[in-house]
């Protein structure tokens, strides 16, 4: 990295919070500097618009502390789209960051939003980081009772990768670290489209927890729909149909299939019937025209 590039892009103590997040040597403008020092950390009333070390809610160093710092650093210019527990009140869950003022501004692109449990929201963004070449996907909750902070970095991927498959792999890793893959901690509900659409977060919560209840019963809608049609089961089911009947949305083609069959390997769109499900990963074996049964 060229020292006017250095400079452009982030304050010293900025690149050596980087290089520590990413795991790698920091440029010769940050070299030396420790970003734990009692010296670096964010002081309050500073208004330099520099991003340091916070420490968190209840006051240590914890092991979200650096990367909420490279979360706050790919989010600042986009704070006020973040969730905000008691917004409008006097008392908020969400404090705010100034504005920073290098030449600079990292452009975060919005995934999607979901809901753990009982207004729980975790909101997906990620962030290209130049200099560095890599993308870091963030979740920023409402208010810091959960991490000790409301934003933190989940994970990067090169920017060779796809969009979806690296997203996919930072959202899927953190779910099962987070959750333990126990189903019963399955996020609940979708509450916002961005780049990624409903269908497809639900199928990389297959991954993580396997089948929901909701996936079956959908299922079986479409199942009980499929015994009782008499043209449905001489043909294939057509997209608009199944579409208009189940609210499924995406879906295209026909998917004809026979019953009893188990995919257990990668299956075409025409084959498995519900886009926003993916059973190809559940292994769930299934009924007439590709649907899954219990």
């Amino acid at each position: 990295m060229n020292v006017k590039l250095e400079s452009d892009l982030f304050h010293p103590i900025e690149h050596a919070l980087l290089a520590d997040y990413f795991g790698v040597v920091p440029p010769k403008c940050a070299k030396g500097i420790d970003p734990y020092a009692e010296a670096e950390l964010q002081r309050e009333g500073d208004k330099s618009g520099v991003v340091r070390i916070r420490l968190p809610f209840w006051g240590s160093v914890n092991s979200f502390t650096v990367k909420n710092a490279v979360a706050r650093l790919a989010l600042n210019s986009i704070q006020d789209r973040l969730p905000q527990w008691g917004k409008g009140s006097t008392w908020q869950g969400r404090d705010y960051n100034d504005r920073r003022k290098l030449g600079i501004s990292l452009l975060p692109q919005y995934l999607f939003e979901i809901n753990w449990a009982d207004s729980w929201p975790e909101k997906y963004f990620v962030t290209f980081v130049p200099g560095h070449e890599r993308y870091v996907v963030t979740a920023s909750a409402d208010c810091p009772d959960t991490y000790g902070y409301e934003d933190i970095a989940i994970g990067h991927y090169s920017k060779e990768a796809s969009l979806v498959d690296g997203c996919r792999q930072v959202l899927v890793n953190w779910w099962k670290k987070w959750t333990g893959g126990d189903p019963e901690r399955r996020w609940q509900d979708f509450w916002g489209t961005g780049l990624i659409d409903h269908a497809t977060a639900r199928r990389w919560s297959v991954a993580v927890w396997g089948p929901s209840d909701d996936d079956f019963m959908m299922a079986d809608i479409a199942l009980g729909f499929w015994e009782q049609n008499v043209s449905f089961r001489q043909g294939c089911v057509t997209a608009d149909s199944l579409g208009r009947l189940s609210g499924l949305e995406g879906m295209s083609g026909a998917w004809p299939g026979k019953v009893g069959d188990v995919w257990g390997g990668p299956v075409s769109k025409s084959r498995n019937g519900f886009p926003g499900y993916d059973l190809n990963q559940a292994g769930i074996a299934l009924g007439p025209v590709g649907f899954p049964r219990r």
